[in-house]
């Protein structure tokens, strides 16, 4: 009878799925830095997460800031996404800072080195700035790099010194020379701006007299520009 009512107790509990919690180190993981009762606290999120997940050293510092914080029994049962159990030892409730906002939240306490999870039910209560984390930090070596090598970095085309390339033909082909096609008075202008910035660049260069020609078919992009085929 004991083992029944014990079977029926643990099917009356809830189970959580936990995704990352048997890593100790995830890389690219999101983190966050949260206060914990006055400590902080680096959390990991954990979307596939479904509650707060202190490990078991977070746990004594922030209880070392509240001497009358007290670990509750708790009834969750937490799995990893492979399906493997994974032990409680119990339940805080805590206040939880972040962004200047404060909140009472529950969180699992759990054995081991784990890292700290933020799951679902703590992201319905506060919301995070995510333009703060996706944030990418300016490095000063980048702009000595950047600096070092100008040359490399410039927006316009650049130029291969030292080498000349030639073209091979067949010496037995007939040069052709084709007729340039006839372009509309409307894109004249913007063709002329354009032929006028491939040349200044250097892309393109006007010759007087040439054997070989082919009409350039202007096509229109998106943005408006012109690219030549």
């Amino acid at each position: 009878m004991e083992d029944e009512e014990r079977e029926q107790q643990q099917d009356s509990e809830p189970v959580y799925s936990l995704f990352k919690l048997q890593r100790d180190k995830i890389e690219n993981a999101y983190r966050v830095t949260m206060t914990v009762n006055g400590v902080k606290c680096e959390m990991e999120i954990d979307t596939g997460a479904g509650v707060i997940v202190l490990n078991e050293n977070s746990f004594q510092s922030v209880k070392k800031g509240m001497a009358h914080l007290i670990m509750q029994p708790s009834t969750t049962a937490l799995k990893t996404y492979t399906g493997e159990v994974i032990p409680v030892l119990g339940q805080v409730t805590a206040e939880v800072e972040y962004d200047n906002k404060k909140h009472h939240l529950t969180a699992q306490v759990v054995a081991g080195k784990a890292p700290n999870l933020l799951g679902r039910d703590c992201l319905q209560e506060i919301k995070l700035n995510w333009s703060q984390l996706n944030h990418v930090e300016d490095h000063s070596d980048l702009h000595e790099i950047l600096q070092e090598y100008s040359e490399v970095f410039k927006e316009e085309l650049g130029t291969m010194k030292g080498i000349t390339a030639k073209i091979y033909i067949d010496q037995t082909a007939q040069p052709k020379y084709c007729k340039a096609r006839p372009v509309p008075y409307a894109l004249r202008p913007k063709i002329e701006e354009e032929l006028e910035r491939l040349t200044t660049e250097g892309t393109i260069e006007p010759v007087p007299y040439a054997e070989w020609a082919t009409p350039i078919v202007p096509i229109v992009k998106s943005n408006g520009q012109y690219m030549w085929r």
